[in-house]
């Protein structure tokens, strides 16, 4: 996978690229050397400068990366160079939207090359590839209320590459989401039928190959006694999601776990997987804070969850490793580089 209250910053792309010998069985003798693709640059609130895609080795990420590309130039056609989300298809393209912009920027693993092109103007964001036909979600006919536009209800289309829609699902309910702005949703998906969108503690799943839809609150969101935010949603299994779910109900005690969520029962059950309260160089309020900077991927080779934050005034980002089976975490502190945008591909 962000943008809140319209701050301009750059948001550079960290891609990652899975390879094992097995797939789900989260043996934890099993070989899991994955590699990263990385999407950096240290432009922010600029419409042109360069990036560079470059290829870091997951058992030495702070290793030398092998750059792919040599500052691959950029120029926007409107908007600046913030805001930026990616998906992968099945076939190895990962797709770049600068969702301010019409703008695409793809890059095919298998080949090396990179692309440009754009989608029609008011397509959508949230780009996620269903196989390897790409698709955006956009909300249209919103209601808000209060000072911050706390969102109401909307009806979710899903447009396609060239802006037909595909599906729409009228009058959704998002007023006990807490959900302050379309760019604070998430998205992941199976890559072959389902999309699904965390809409903080509403859950929209687009079915695709019946043209259903279905939407459920995890719970229901409290300014004053509940104030939860819920990110970072990553496809695990058909049954599975996992999420980052921060609490800030109290400033001064604020949570930041990561959790399950089971969907094997037909009604969505929330469980905690690991508290990463203290557990982190940096504060879970900072965390939740700076939510729309965190990406974030699952790898099912060794049941491992990754996110990043992406620090803006220091041009600084870092890796979080949340690996389950061996219940640790590590850090990979990433200097002068903007990361964004965690992506798999087995």
């Amino acid at each position: 996978m962000k943008q809140k209250f319209n701050i301009l910053i750059v948001l550079i792309t960290f891609v990652m690229l899975i390879s094992c010998d097995t797939n789900d069985n989260n043996d934890p003798n099993t070989p899991c050397d994955a590699k990263f693709y990385t999407m950096a640059s240290t432009h922010w609130d600029s419409s042109t400068g360069t990036f560079n895609i470059y290829e870091y080795q997951k058992s030495n990420v702070l290793s030398t990366p092998n750059s792919l590309t040599a500052n691959q130039s950029f120029i926007l056609t409107s908007g600046l160079l913030n805001l930026m989300e990616s998906t992968i298809s099945a076939n190895g393209k990962i797709v770049y939207h600068f969702s301010e912009t019409p703008d695409l920027y793809t890059y095919d693993i298998n080949t090396g090359t990179i692309t440009t092109g754009q989608i029609p103007t008011g397509s959508g964001v949230h780009p996620e590839f269903l196989g390897n036909n790409l698709y955006f979600l956009k909300l249209i006919n919103i209601t808000t209320t209060g000072w911050g536009g706390t969102l109401q209800s909307a009806d979710c289309v899903v447009n396609d590459e060239q802006g037909n829609v595909i599906s729409q699902y009228p009058n959704v309910d998002f007023s006990n989401a807490g959900l302050l702005a379309p760019a604070y949703i998430s998205n992941t998906s199976d890559q072959m039928d389902k999309i699904f969108y965390l809409a903080n503690t509403k859950l929209v799943i687009y079915d695709h190959s019946s043209n259903s839809w279905s939407d459920f609150y995890l719970e229901n969101y409290d300014d004053a006694t509940n104030k939860v935010i819920y990110f970072g949603v990553e496809y695990v299994d058909a049954n599975t999601l996992y999420a980052l779910r921060g609490n800030y109900t109290d400033p001064n005690n604020t949570e930041l776990k990561l959790v399950k969520i089971d969907l094997s029962s037909g009604t969505p059950q929330v469980s905690p997987l690991k508290d990463l309260t203290g557990q982190l160089s940096m504060s879970a309020l900072s965390i939740i804070n700076g939510n729309a900077w965190v990406s974030s991927t699952y790898d099912s080779c060794d049941d491992s969850y990754y996110f990043t934050y992406a620090d803006m005034g220091n041009i600084n980002s870092i890796v979080f490793e949340i690996k389950l089976v061996s219940n640790t975490i590590n850090e990979y502190p990433v200097n002068n580089k903007m990361l964004y945008g965690f992506e798999i591909y087995n």
